[in-house]
């Protein structure tokens, strides 16, 4: 975004696990930022069609994995960016540090410059987007016996 961040919208809502907290380090750890450079939003059923609530512990797995599952899908429209602005082909680029490189140069444009608000609102956003589509989720839980 123009204001130099990456918004993260899920479906799970937090109540007091820190997940915001975790999933913007999922996020960051991928694009090679820093953690304060992301905005977690939780539970907004105006800007998601689907959300799961919160699971407690089962969240981050879930959640988690969808949401790097999402940076990934957005690093990819990211880099057909680079490569139209670098003037190379897509595999030509190697990302880290929250920059696309032309590989053997020091030719590189950084994700945040990708993405100059021109007159489409739109223009000024690079996404991705993901689902959870695991057929198994996790279910923790804790048994306590008291015998006389």
């Amino acid at each position: 975004m123009p204001d130099r961040t990456v918004r993260v919208r899920s479906g799970t809502q937090a109540s007091g696990q820190g997940h915001e907290t975790a999933y913007a380090q999922i996020v960051a750890q991928r694009l090679g930022i820093a953690p304060d450079h992301v905005v977690v939003e939780q539970g907004d059923s105006g800007a998601l069609p689907r959300g799961g609530g919160t699971g407690g512990s089962s969240s981050l797995p879930i959640a988690g994995t969808t949401i790097a599952r999402a940076t990934d899908a957005m690093l990819n429209e990211a880099r057909e960016r680079a490569a139209d602005r670098l003037e190379v082909a897509g595999s030509d680029l190697e990302f880290g540090g929250g920059r696309f490189t032309v590989v053997g140069t020091d030719r590189s444009v950084h994700l945040f410059d990708l993405v100059e608000r021109g007159t489409d609102p739109r223009e000024g956003i690079c996404g991705g987007s993901a689902e959870f589509d695991g057929e198994n989720t996790t279910f923790p839980n804790g048994a306590y016996v008291c015998e006389v």
